[in-house]
């Protein structure tokens, strides 16, 4: 059976990673509606300015807290969303990964097939809820905004102190921006696979499965410590835990001794070739 059911895992946790793109996108689309928004704001500050000093003249009447203050609070419902947002696709995936995981088991080891399967609330909250260094995803996407806050506030403050115009303002804004956009983009994937392996965890304690096989990505950009685990063994409860790094393709799947691994897929050439380990693939090319 294993020579089908690591193919299986693959296939399934791609699969699932796919499912989640159109949400993600969504996110992404959030990040750019709140830019456009900041820059609205800081383009009413600016008509409203008929100096030429920006910096003493946004110092008068309050207007420079006013808009400070109008930016956290913008800032605080967008993070608000974006937790939302992110929640909804982790759950997504934690019920995905749980039910996919006993599908390719059951299939591979000629079980009869489980209907409906969903994890319980409690289950699907201890996934989502797991602390990694003291902090859970929904804390991870808090403190980022919480920088983005700063940094946007920063940003805005040095615009108005160096007199920048309206485009070069929007520009920075738009860089400030895209940072924090881009730390969502690798937090929600590093979190995405987190959940996919503590959802086939639980799978693999139900199934009581006895030992586990890591599956790095057979291409260039795996990560030297996926490079180095491939293909390793663990007892199940022992295995180091998902991910090893941001944005790390790595997976788990069930190991049975008496079963070789016939084959795998080349993600340069996308064939399917004979099983090898990232070292032993490496030396090949």
């Amino acid at each position: 059976m294993n020579k089908k059911i690591l193919e299986d895992i693959l296939r399934e946790y791609k699969d699932v990673l796919l499912l989640t793109e159109d949400e993600i996108s969504k996110i992404l689309d959030a990040y750019d509606k709140q830019n456009e928004e900041i820059i609205d704001i800081v383009n009413k500050l600016y008509n409203s300015i008929d100096n030429e000093n920006i910096w003493q003249e946004v110092n008068k009447y309050g207007r420079l807290k006013k808009l400070e203050k109008e930016l956290k609070s913008g800032l605080l419902k967008f993070s608000k969303l974006d937790i939302t947002m992110t929640t909804a696709i982790l759950k997504k995936i934690a019920n995905e990964a749980y039910a996919r995981n006993v599908f390719v088991l059951e299939k591979n080891l000629f079980i009869k097939p489980t209907k409906n399967i969903k994890l319980p609330n409690k289950i699907i909250n201890e996934i989502l809820n797991y602390n990694v260094e003291g902090l859970n995803f929904s804390e991870r996407i808090w403190f980022n905004n919480v920088k983005l806050q700063q940094n946007m506030v920063g940003t805005i403050r040095n615009g108005l102190q160096n007199g920048y115009s309206i485009d070069r303002m929007a520009k920075s804004i738009k860089d400030t921006m895209q940072i924090s956009k881009n730390n969502a983009m690798r937090l929600i994937r590093t979190e995405s696979a987190g959940v996919w392996y503590r959802g086939q965890k639980q799978v693999y304690k139900d199934h009581k499965i006895k030992k586990l096989v890591l599956i790095a990505t057979l291409d260039s950009r795996t990560s030297n410590i996926c490079r180095e685990r491939d293909g390793k063994v663990y007892i199940a409860g022992e295995e180091p835990a998902l991910p090893f790094h941001p944005n790390c393709r790595s997976t788990y799947a069930a190991y049975f001794e008496n079963q070789q691994i016939k084959s795998r897929l080349d993600n340069q050439t996308k064939q399917k070739i004979k099983y090898t380990t990232y070292k032993e693939w490496i030396k090949q090319k």
